[in-house]
């Protein structure tokens, strides 16, 4: 018998890279549609607005734990821009990729969560520092933030919020099919673990070392030292002298050409019988304030604390 001619049979669908992007698209038709339904109750229950005052709140403790000007004891009411649709679209995102195991859903919507509020506080940080910076150079003529720092500071709070777009764009990556067909994602070997851990222990250094240095230059900045001068007056003139010592000896160690923080200080330590750092203070206020109201003020402490005008020869 002849032996019948069998047809070739049809190669299997194509899957992997080359699928359609029909799917994807669906998927994230499928999240917007999910947001939008979650918009009304998530507006009507007061979840939005209470995010949001989580998100400041945290962003307020921040800024009166580590502001390094003591100048904050409260804040106007804040509002950053509404976010709301970054968690309401992670959700729908997460809720629309029914073909990944709701585990790894959870777990990548719990992380997305956390870094979009992350960015989110940081990006208030840098809004109340930069309304506190303008309220207290209208106010006080206090430069609390250098022009360079003032651009770089609303530049990164502008890059903070349009992060949370480049959080939305991982999430969808890291909850596609696709991920699994391209070896994306599963665990790497032992030497690239370690080659990723030492880059990103470098530029933990480099960025930990440049704040240093910024640091440095700041405080040198003549400027910045006029700033901590000013600070120390708005403080002395409250009758708070714990503060404005604290901001003179910050100003005198910047070399500050203010005569009137060595002369305040002079007064702060001539009260507790430090009498010898009384004089060489004034000593310091006297080069600086050569006129004669100064020259005068000067002598007049000196007859207070009973010490000669020239330092006595050892």
């Amino acid at each position: 018998m002849r032996a019948r001619n069998r047809s070739p049979s049809r190669p299997a669908a194509a899957s992997g890279p080359g699928r359609p992007a029909l799917p994807e698209l669906g998927r994230a038709a499928a999240a917007l549609g999910i947001c939008l339904v979650l918009w009304p109750a998530w507006e009507w229950s007061g979840a939005d607005e209470a995010y949001r005052r989580a998100v400041v709140g945290l962003a307020e403790r921040i800024v009166l734990a580590r502001q390094h000007f003591p100048l904050l004891s409260g804040f106007p009411r804040l509002a950053p821009p509404n976010a709301d649709f970054v968690v309401l679209f992670a959700l729908g995102l997460t809720a629309a990729s029914i073909r990944v195991g709701w585990r790894r859903r959870l777990v990548l919507l719990l992380v997305a969560l956390g870094v979009t509020s992350g960015l989110q506080t940081a990006a208030a940080v840098a809004s109340i520092n930069l309304e506190s910076a303008q309220e207290m150079e209208r106010t006080h003529r206090i430069l609390v933030l250098l022009p360079t720092e003032f651009q770089l500071v609303n530049q990164a709070k502008l890059t903070l919020y349009h992060s949370q777009l480049a959080v939305l764009f991982a999430l969808f990556l890291l909850t596609s099919p696709w991920l699994s067909e391209l070896n994306i994602g599963r665990e790497t070997r032992p030497g690239k673990r370690r080659r990723a851990i030492l880059g990103a222990a470098l530029g933990a250094a480099v960025l930990l070392g440049a704040s240093i240095a910024w640091g440095r230059w700041r405080e040198s900045d003549a400027r910045h030292v006029a700033a901590h001068a000013k600070v120390g007056h708005l403080f002395w003139a409250k009758r708070d002298d714990g503060i404005a010592e604290e901001q003179y000896r910050i100003a005198a160690a910047g070399n500050t050409v203010d005569p009137e923080v060595y002369f305040n200080l002079a007064g702060i330590s001539a009260q507790r019988g430090l009498f010898k750092d009384a004089a060489r203070l004034l000593r310091r206020c006297a080069e600086l304030g050569t006129d004669a109201a100064w020259q005068a003020r000067v002598a007049r402490a000196f007859d207070r604390i009973g010490a000669p005008r020239r330092p006595e020869s050892p």
